[in-house]
């Protein structure tokens, strides 16, 4: 499975954090998203999960918190429909795929 796990992903991303903290001059802690304006549904409300752990990592850390579950949600009302979010640039790029990048580095 592809799946990453809660406590491996805080792990994984924690460990970002620590490495590169001491030599840049600021990180962001971008969330991964999924596009579905149904809080209810259970694959969002395991991303609200992911999104959590990247809130309280930022705030511990004092990283840039950008939410782009919270971005994705306020563009789906406005518009009204996954569509029209797809049209205006959303993508679905997120940290659960730097995670996996993070666990095997390209050669």
């Amino acid at each position: 499975s592809d799946a990453v796990f809660l406590d491996e992903y805080e792990k994984n991303v924690e460990d970002m954090i620590l490495k590169v903290k001491d030599s840049v001059k600021g990180i962001f802690i971008c969330t991964p998203y999924y596009m579905e304006p149904n809080r209810e549904d259970m694959m969002r409300k395991k991303m609200d999960e992911y999104v959590e752990i990247c809130r309280r990592l930022a705030k511990k850390h004092g990283c840039i918190f950008v939410d782009f579950q919270k971005m994705y949600g306020a563009s789906a009302l406005k518009n009204k429909s996954l569509r029209s979010c797809q049209k205006s640039g959303i993508s679905t790029e997120t940290t659960v795929y730097l995670n996996r990048i993070w666990q095997n580095p390209p050669a």
